[in-house]
């Protein structure tokens, strides 16, 4: 797979190089394996010839844009759906997959430690049900 060779097919004036988006995506505080990771998923999808899409709400009142990749369940309601035509977009469609893979990270550490301190609360109480004067000179 040719990364560059890839980001072609989107390059216009105004988009940015592959290493110019690494280094925007490290401003943006994302560590280098998340971006790596986001990278990786996305031009995967452009090799096997998944082009991201861009859904807009069509509610004059709610113009909301969220970028996807194909194969990606929609929301609910009436939505403008094509596919992304530069570089601009594919750096937003970059951007929204760096934030999933930030957003299951940290909810894989909340469940980790979750379950940390249900394992010291079992122990804790393990613990207060030996008498103290047992406790004490145990060795």
């Amino acid at each position: 797979m040719d990364i560059k060779k890839l980001h072609e097919q989107f390059q216009d004036d105004d988009s940015p190089s592959v290493e110019a988006q690494i280094r925007w995506l490290q401003k943006q505080g994302f560590g280098q394996h998340q971006i790596d990771q986001a990278i990786m998923t996305l031009y995967k999808a452009l090799d096997h010839g998944e082009i991201p899409q861009v859904c807009q709400r069509i509610d004059i009142e709610d113009k909301v844009k969220i970028y996807r990749l194909k194969g990606e369940t929609q929301k609910v309601g009436r939505w403008d759906v094509r596919k992304i035509k530069n570089g601009f977009e594919l750096c937003q469609v970059l951007l929204e997959l760096a934030r999933r893979i930030r957003t299951k990270e940290l909810s894989d550490t909340i469940k980790n430690i979750e379950g940390f301190e249900h394992d010291m609360r079992k122990r804790w109480e393990k613990a207060n049900k030996i008498p103290l004067w047992k406790r004490m000179f145990r060795r």
